[in-house]
């Protein structure tokens, strides 16, 4: 799934579906709140939202060097299995890693793994703080 966040992908999915509907609707000149089809649309997709967000695990990696870049956590976590994306969240003004990025990796099990094995351990001078991430409120 290329480095697009599955956030991203969603997104751009429905707005794509969305469109597509609204378009063959005034081809038919058919009338329709745009409510009503952004409904269809998503439970028609609730496949891909369950997909999406349950299959790839999201890692919290924290306590990073600033120096530490994407490609670097991608190389460290495919040790222990096949990587969805990882990003490096940065300041938004400096442009500054602020210490601390995810990893979406598809296998739950290598993911675990990944956690409980590089929890604690010295990276870039730094032990690494592991774990999976909890979802924003």
């Amino acid at each position: 799934m290329n480095n697009k966040t599955n956030k991203d992908f969603v997104y751009i999915f429905t707005l794509k579906m969305l469109k597509l509907i609204s378009k063959n609707l005034a081809i038919q000149k058919i009338s329709v709140p745009l409510r009503w089809i952004t409904l269809l649309v998503i439970q028609k997709l609730k496949f891909l939202f369950i997909f999406l967000f349950i299959i790839f695990m999201n890692i919290y990696i924290g306590n990073l060097s600033y120096g530490v870049k994407e490609a670097d956590l991608t190389r460290l976590m495919e040790d222990f299995g096949a990587v969805s994306s990882v990003k490096v969240i940065k300041d938004r003004d400096t442009g500054r890693s602020k210490g601390f990025a995810f990893c979406e990796m598809e296998n739950d099990d290598e993911a675990k793994a990944a956690i409980e094995q590089l929890n604690g351990t010295e990276y870039s001078g730094r032990p690494l703080v592991v774990k999976e991430a909890l979802p924003r409120n």
